[in-house]
């Protein structure tokens, strides 16, 4: 398992605008595509104007494959418009997650 962590700098007054194209692309995406288990979007706490994501999966490989689809190109051009800078990306390797007491 893998985990992809995403921050996006928004241009100011625009948060609201990118979480729910962001919510609406994690609906359409989580369990369509090959190795992608699940994402998260949500408002940084304590810095205004920048948003995370958290999405699981199965393989790096399948974050890959996932960035040639229709659905990711659509989603990135919308959400452009709206960044004032790239996306920070990184990815978490050998994961294990445990929910209440037991890894999944």
């Amino acid at each position: 398992m893998v985990l992809e962590l995403v921050t996006f700098h928004i241009i100011p007054g625009h948060e609201r605008e990118f979480l729910d194209h962001a919510r609406q692309h994690a609906k359409n995406s989580t369990g369509e595509y090959e190795g992608c288990h699940s994402m998260q979007f949500g408002a940084d706490a304590d810095r205004p104007g920048y948003v995370h994501g958290v999405v699981v999966w199965a393989s790096r490989e399948a974050h890959t494959r996932f960035k040639t689809t229709d659905e990711r190109i659509d989603w990135r051009g919308r959400i452009e418009p709206l960044l004032q800078s790239e996306p920070e990306l990184r990815f978490i390797h050998e994961v294990e997650h445990y929910a209440a007491g037991t890894a999944v």
